[in-house]
């Protein structure tokens, strides 16, 4: 997997490099779907001219023609730190970070972010507040109405 950019700030592309499943699967349309019309076309009447053959031999290259028609349309490779480091190892794919554009050391660093991230209040121990004095209950009858005028409830 490769990334390309039109321009320094400029959208990017992550385009795959080698063996095409998706043209191998589902043959024309992952070339229609990436916009690519012109190898679509290549790709059908070759496809109708062979009976199918060259079906088998599109999914080895149509991932390298289609890089290298991009980079002939201004698109250049990317390598920022941003992008997939591709090792023919193996091995996983993982993310690659240079010095200056490695990620920050979290949310942290963002002030619009702060309030989710805030430590909590301490409680001062010198400072308790004094506990609410409960009111009274208010005296009811027998069906629970507040009993008034100063008579006595029995």
């Amino acid at each position: 997997m490769i990334i390309l950019q039109k321009s320094p700030n400029g959208p990017r592309k992550m385009v795959p490099t080698g063996f095409s499943w998706t043209t191998f699967f589902f043959g024309i349309f992952p070339a229609l779907l990436r916009g690519d019309a012109k190898n679509a076309a290549f790709m059908f009447f070759s496809a109708l001219l062979t009976l199918g053959f060259a079906a088998l031999v599109w999914p080895f290259i149509y991932n390298d023609i289609y890089i290298n028609d991009l980079k002939a349309k201004g698109w250049t490779e990317v390598k920022d730190g941003f992008g997939v480091e591709d090792s023919n190892d193996g091995k996983a794919k993982v993310p690659v970070y240079h010095e200056a554009t490695a990620p920050s050391s979290g949310f942290r660093d963002n002030p619009r972010l702060d309030i989710l991230y805030s430590e909590p209040e301490q409680e001062n121990p010198k400072i308790k507040e004094e506990p609410k004095p409960v009111p009274p209950p208010v005296p009811t009858n027998h069906i629970g109405v507040a009993a008034s005028f100063g008579r006595k409830v029995a």
